[in-house]
């Protein structure tokens, strides 16, 4: 498993980053999906970038 860092642009409130799992971006951003269903179904995805320094360890 590896560290994403998920930038997602909020539909009524300020942009947010959040850091999920996944072996690959497409489980990934599944699990990204996950959270915008918590904050807002209108919230979309900007990017997903790999953590470098959260998979060092």
């Amino acid at each position: 498993m590896k560290a994403w860092t998920v930038k997602f642009n909020s539909y009524n409130q300020r942009d947010y980053c959040e850091t999920v799992s996944g072996k690959d971006e497409k489980e990934a951003r599944k699990n990204a999906m996950k959270i915008v269903n918590r904050h807002d179904d209108r919230d979309t995805i900007a990017w997903i970038k790999e953590d470098v320094e959260a998979n060092r360890w």
